[in-house]
């Protein structure tokens, strides 16, 4: 009477061994190949992938730059889509380091002109702020101004786009997708990096030619932020222009309050510390 393999039901040949638990090694270890060679294109398309979008990322951001430049009405209208959302979170970080690298290169080049520099001003400071928290007077202050104004950038280019949605929906109660208010300033703000840029380089060579160029690139950052806001916004005419006021003066207030503030603190900080140094001899 022939025997059966108990696994897989096959006759067995003269008594001898079935060979199906080889032959499904095999099978498995064939399968756990291809699994492992799947896995490997797939992580090697995830990062072409990746790398694709980079790179369409970064043409994107110089097509803008060059729209702006060239026809801006018809390049806001054509990147105006929350689809670039992640462009413009890039665009408004970028333009914030660009900024706080232009007001730390400007001032020291403009210290330099009347012979001094802006790390003998840092100096100078951290110095006063020891000799008051010597008195008991505990002060910190940040030196740095690059990354103080580069935050400050940061905050107005928030606070413009928090009093856009705003006065947009809880004023004139109409609705407006936040994030395409966050594309349209980092759209605008994608030109006005490129501003900083030239600024920062002007600033080596002339400070009042970097101070034309700053100024231009505000300028021109305003007029295009007005040509999206219009084509972007579902209010009215004039309600939009409140609007567009608004979302500017309020930044630009609180930008000059805090400029005027950090000067005040320093001048104070100074002045604590020569009169500290005075009762002290």
């Amino acid at each position: 009477m022939a025997k059966f393999c108990t696994k897989c039901g096959k006759p067995l040949v003269d008594g001898k061994p079935c060979d199906c638990s080889k032959a499904k090694e095999k099978e498995e270890k064939s399968i756990k190949k291809e699994e492992v060679v799947i896995k490997e294109e797939e992580a090697e398309n995830d990062e072409e992938e990746t790398t694709s979008q980079v790179g369409n990322a970064i043409n994107d951001f110089i097509d803008i730059i060059k729209g702006m430049l060239k026809k801006p009405t018809e390049t806001i209208t054509k990147y105006l889509n929350i689809k670039y959302f992640n462009i413009a979170i890039v665009s408004i970080c970028l333009n914030a380091i660009l900024f706080g690298v232009f007001t730390h290169v400007f001032v020291d080049n403009c210290l330099k002109k009347f012979g001094y520099s802006l790390s003998n001003i840092q100096a100078l400071i951290q110095a006063a702020t020891s000799e008051i928290s010597d008195l008991g007077i505990p002060i910190n202050i940040n030196t740095n101004i690059g990354l103080t104004f580069g935050i400050c950038m940061a905050v107005v280019s928030a606070i413009i786009i928090f009093v856009m949605y705003l006065m947009h929906t809880q004023v004139y109660k109409k609705k407006l997708n936040i994030k395409k208010i966050v594309v349209l300033v980092g759209i605008c703000e994608a030109f006005l990096s490129a501003g900083f840029l030239l600024a920062i380089i002007g600033s080596f060579i002339n400070y009042f030619v970097a101070l034309i160029i700053f100024t231009i690139g505000i300028l021109i950052f305003f007029i295009h932020l007005y040509q999206g806001y219009m084509q972007m916004t579902k209010t009215t005419k004039d309600q939009s222009m409140y609007s567009y006021i608004c979302s500017i003066i309020i930044p630009a207030v609180g930008f000059v309050i805090v400029f005027v503030l950090m000067l005040a603190i320093c001048f104070i900080c100074m002045g604590m510390s020569m009169y500290a140094t005075y009762n002290i001899r």
